[in-house]
């Protein structure tokens, strides 16, 4: 049995035992290295921590049937270098599909096959060359949430350039362990939750500090939809569309004492140590007052010796963006929002994937007017996300004058980004 379907995140190939997951409680029935199919009820908004937990417990690939290549959830599997295939949502096919669970299954290009008879093969391992990666003034970080990656990619710390974006709260999921912010500090307290918090972070922090290599942080961004699920998230308020919703800088401002202050208390104790590489951003802002609010707190809580950014993931800061030069070091483009809004669609809605063009003419105005500014008053500009992976939409700001490039967390891919940034500056200077 064949089922044609479409990669999300990274497309490779995958093989392993096959099962069918329709209920939270199987979760724990998840072995390494299987090929795990989440039923859609499990991926309510974009099921986020659902994934982050399928990832966790060692998942060779994921398999659905809702969901688009700029979820937060594919967003996990592509740190992690895991394939996650959309595939038609057919009820006759999903009844079929649940027959193979416990059979070894296979993902091959953009299909998967169950019922092979020629049985396990073992997959080729990530072999990296050693030719050398050649220096380019354009810096080619990554993104990174998950200090396990550094410890499967050490040489990640020597090849890339530094890290471009840390969510912040891939981080705190690790800490909260399945708790809501507000129940771990209450059984817990405040303390307990600032330290563990440091102390993962420091494990991303120290690596590249000792190269000299900056790590910019973004404070969280979670929304109702991800704090839900988790023990103590039941007074969570669910919204029709959480993409516009109660969510980053604005919700951090909300609720200071536990979804702001704690992580720069956090970052604080780095800065303490001694750590000079840290740079720090809100997500989604969308007014100069919030940001200039945002920086107000990190003041009074004596946070200081950091560089301050902003993201760029609204239309109405790429249009006002000289109000916040005064107070930002570097801005960092989130290309994923930036596009979603300023083309109204909806980006985790597959039958829009078709027009969710990040090089849309509406969307790369925005782009340059941002990176134009930041030039004139020597601010650096980034994107992260995975746009900043994709050499279509790269070449075009490199065009603009951006600066920095936040790419997935693979060594391949930053080796092959490295190269081709090389390529282009050597023929740009020939001109």
């Amino acid at each position: 049995m064949i089922i044609k379907g479409k990669h999300l995140s990274i497309n490779k190939d995958a093989s392993g035992i096959f099962k069918y997951i329709s209920n939270i409680s199987e979760f724990d029935r998840i072995k390494p290295h299987e090929i795990i199919f989440v039923d859609k009820f499990l991926l309510k908004s974009d099921g986020f921590l659902n994934v982050y937990k399928i990832v966790r417990r060692g998942a060779a690939a994921i398999i659905t049937t809702v969901g688009g290549k700029t979820d937060h959830s594919t967003v996990v599997t592509v740190e992690f270098g895991i394939p996650r295939l959309l595939i038609p949502e057919d009820n006759k096919t999903l009844h079929k599909i649940r027959n193979y669970s416990g059979t070894y299954v296979f993902l091959e290009k953009n299909c998967f096959i169950l019922g092979k008879k020629n049985g396990p093969r073992k997959n080729p391992s990530l072999l990296y060359n050693n030719i050398a990666i050649p220096h380019t003034r354009h810096k080619v970080k990554i993104n990174l949430g998950f200090p396990e990656l550094i410890e499967k990619y050490p040489e990640l710390v020597d090849i890339s350039d530094g890290v471009g974006l840390l969510r912040l709260e891939f981080i705190l999921l690790r800490v909260l362990d399945g708790l809501h912010p507000n129940l771990y500090i209450k059984k817990f307290g405040i303390k307990k939750y600032v330290n563990e918090i440091s102390n993962t972070l420091e494990r991303i922090v120290l690596p590249f500090a000792k190269k000299n290599k900056e790590v910019w942080i973004r404070t969280n961004d979670f929304s109702p939809y991800d704090l839900l699920e988790l023990q103590g998230g039941d007074k969570e308020i669910l919204e029709r569309n959480p993409a516009l919703g109660y969510r980053g800088i604005f919700r951090s401002l909300q609720e200071q004492k536990t979804m702001l202050i704690p992580e720069i208390l956090a970052i604080k104790k780095l800065v303490q140590k001694g750590y000079s590489n840290i740079g720090i951003f809100p997500p989604m802002t969308r007014f100069i007052k919030e940001y200039i609010q945002w920086k107000h707190i990190i003041k009074i809580n004596r946070l200081r010796e950091v560089k301050f950014g902003i993201t760029i993931e609204t239309p109405s800061v790429a249009l006002t963006f000289e109000n916040f030069i005064p107070y930002i070091d570097f801005a960092l483009f989130g290309s994923n929002d930036l596009t979603q809004f300023t083309l109204a669609l909806d980006r985790s809605d597959p039958r829009l994937q078709p027009y969710f063009q990040e090089d849309a003419k509406a969307v790369l105005k925005l782009f340059e007017r941002v990176i134009t500014l930041s030039k004139k008053n020597k601010i650096t500009t980034s994107i992260g996300g995975q746009a900043g992976s994709n050499w279509k939409i790269l070449e075009k700001l490199l065009d603009f004058g951006i600066l920095e490039t936040s790419v997935s967390p693979q060594p391949n891919i930053v080796r092959e980004m490295k190269k081709r940034i090389y390529l282009k500056e050597i023929k740009t200077h020939k001109k």
